[in-house]
């Protein structure tokens, strides 16, 4: 926390690719940060997969680097509404509306539709949620990718 209206953040992550016997790992960072305008109003900012290439086999492959831009707003204490924009480098825009209710600052169930600029029909509805026990987060996220099929994303966290 820069002060109690900016806050900013890092995330290292290991980025594994498999597809049949063809394997690959490396590594990327996300940066962000979220302006607090009011209790109620949010503005954030998030540039996504900064990192080297990923090697699979001999050969090397750039990181979706991606920009991402959006609001939120508290609508009661525990309901969140946001609107946000995602600019992948080498893709079309997308417009992600969603929500999330929150019980007792422990339990959260989210929900979200995400609109795909390109008409290549990946557009669709998300669900998710997640389980805070003091310092330590867990989130599952539920994303169909329909002609792909289903992803299941799972987060582990920890403030400081």
């Amino acid at each position: 926390m820069i002060n109690t209206r900016l806050i900013s953040g890092l995330n290292i992550k290991i980025i594994n690719q498999k597809n049949a016997d063809v394997e690959g790992t490396g590594f990327g960072i996300d940066i962000g940060t979220i302006y607090k305008t009011s209790d109620k109003l949010q503005l954030g900012l998030s540039i996504k997969n900064i990192g080297p290439k990923l090697k699979i086999n001999n050969n090397e492959f750039p990181l979706p680097l991606m920009f991402d831009t959006g609001i939120s707003y508290t609508l009661f204490k525990n309901v969140i509404l946001s609107i946000d924009f995602k600019k992948p480098i080498d893709n079309f825009w997308k417009l992600n509306i969603g929500g999330e209710w929150k019980y007792s600052d422990i339990v959260s169930l989210r929900a979200g539709y995400e609109y795909d600029f390109s008409g290549n029909s990946m557009s669709g509805l998300h669900l998710g949620g997640g389980l805070k026990l003091k310092k330590i987060e867990i989130d599952y996220a539920y994303i169909p990718f329909k002609i792909f099929g289903d992803t299941h994303r799972i987060s582990l966290s920890y403030s400081f």
